[in-house]
C-alpha cells in the first residue's frame, strides 16, 4: 500500500517502494497511490528484479515480506544489490517460531501441517469463539477456507535459526530490535506510560521473547 513510503517521506526521507504485487494481496489496483506508480516512487517488481541501480539505497526496510517467499537466495541477492556499501537492510519477518499467526490472527494455525485433517476444525472453533483477523461479513466457513488457502499459497514460514542462516549468507553485524518495537507499539497505545520499561535488563529480555513468540524477528544486518 505503500505506507511505509508515505511515513517516510512525510520526514522529508527520499523513499521509494517496490512490490511484485502477487494475487493473494493485490493492492496495485486499488490502494496504491496512482501518482507515485506514474512517476516511479512506487515500482512493481519483475522478472525477481528491483528497478534500480547498483548500489543505489543507504537502507532497505522489508516489512513482513520475507514469510511470502519461496526463492529466499534470490530476494536477498536483490536486496544487497541496491544497498550501498555498508547500507542496512532492516527486516519484520514472522517465523515458523511464533505462536501468533499474524495474518489470520489464528495462535499456531501455521504450525499445522496444510494436509492435517484437525486444522480446519481448529481454525473453525477459534473463529466461533472470536478470535481472527479481517472477518467482514465473511461466514465462518467461508473465512476459515479463505486464510488456510492464503497460508498454503501465499506464505512460506521458515525458522528463526534458518532466517539467520539466509541473512548470514548475504550480510554481516546482525542486530536484534524487538525491544525498540515493543517500545514503539506500546508509546502508541492506551498503555504509553509502560513503554520506557521495555529498556530495564529484565523486562528487555521479556520483551525480546515477547515480540519474537507474537510478531517474529525484527533486526538489521549490514552489506
Amino acid at each position: 500500500r505503500g505506507e511505509i513510503v508515505e511515513l517516510l517521506r512525510k520526514d522529508a526521507i527520499p523513499a521509494f517502494g517496490a512490490d511484485v504485487f502477487y494475487s493473494g494481496e493485490d493492492h496495485l489496483d486499488h490502494l496504491v497511490n496512482k501518482e507515485w506508480l506514474k512517476n516511479g516512487i512506487i515500482k512493481k517488481i519483475e522478472n525477481n528484479r528491483i528497478d534500480f541501480e547498483d548500489n543505489y539505497f543507504d537502507c532497505v526496510i522489508a516489512n513482513q515480506v520475507l514469510e511470502h517467499v519461496e526463492d529466499i537466495d534470490s530476494v536477498l541477492t536483490e536486496i544487497k544489490r541496491v544497498l550501498k556499501p555498508n547500507g542496512l537492510f532492516f527486516c519484520l519477518v514472522p517465523t515458523k517460531d511464533t505462536w501468533y499467526e499474524v495474518h489470520s490472527g489464528i495462535p499456531f494455525l501455521h504450525w499445522f501441517s496444510t494436509t492435517s485433517s484437525l486444522r480446519y476444525c481448529y481454525a473453525y472453533c477459534l473463529r466461533l469463539l472470536g478470535f481472527g483477523l479481517h472477518k467482514g461479513d465473511k461466514t465462518s466457513h467461508k473465512w476459515v477456507n479463505g486464510y488456510l488457502d492464503y497460508l498454503d499459497n501465499y506464505t512460506c514460514f521458515r525458522t528463526e535459526k534458518e532466517i539467520r542462516a539466509f541473512i548470514n549468507k548475504y550480510f554481516k553485524n546482525q542486530k536484534d530490535y524487538e525491544p525498540d518495537y515493543l517500545n514503539f507499539k506500546l508509546a502508541n497505545s492506551k498503555l504509553a506510560i509502560s513503554s520506557g520499561a521495555v529498556f530495564f535488563p529484565f523486562f528487555r529480555l521479556l520483551a525480546k521473547l515477547f515480540v519474537k513468540k507474537y510478531a517474529g524477528l525484527v533486526f538489521s544486518a549490514t552489506k
